[in-house]
């Protein structure tokens, strides 16, 4: 019997991945808006569910695009370099946000958040159609 609450993995088996990546991160942008505006529990509580379903979205697609972009043998190289990244990422971020908290309070780390998440998203989409357009000039010649 298959799990219907699996709606993600059901949209990236049928190529739907670029789909499922918009719609992830913009309930990653409502939920850390939300995160930077809450005065209350119930708020917090609810962003922290959108943030979840968003960011829980989006990992398990990008480290499958980084597996399936390598040599089989290069799998291994490619996972670890991606959690390694993932981890530095995070280590670098808290840091970061840490200072800006410390100057400007903490609504100001999620508006920093929101506007990363969109300069992030746009540089994907910008690489990821830059490199299709290669493979398409590659395989043309």
């Amino acid at each position: 019997m298959k799990n219907k609450w699996i709606i993600a993995g059901q949209w990236v088996g049928k190529g739907s991945q670029k789909k499922i990546l918009i719609y992830s991160a913009i309930a990653f942008l409502i939920g850390m808006f939300l995160l930077s505006q809450a005065h209350s529990s119930g708020v917090i509580l609810m962003a922290g569910a959108i943030i979840g379903i968003g960011y829980g979205s989006v990992t398990p697609i990008f480290q499958t695009q980084i597996i399936s972009s390598v040599e089989p043998q290069r799998i291994g190289i490619a996972n670890s370099l991606f959690f390694n990244s993932m981890d530095a990422g995070m280590a670098i971020g808290a840091y970061t946000l840490g200072i800006v908290a410390g100057v400007t309070g903490y609504p100001s780390i999620y508006e920093v958040g929101f506007v990363l998440i969109i300069v992030a998203g746009l540089l994907y989409f910008a690489l990821t159609q830059k490199r299709k357009t290669e493979a398409s000039e590659l395989s043309l010649s």
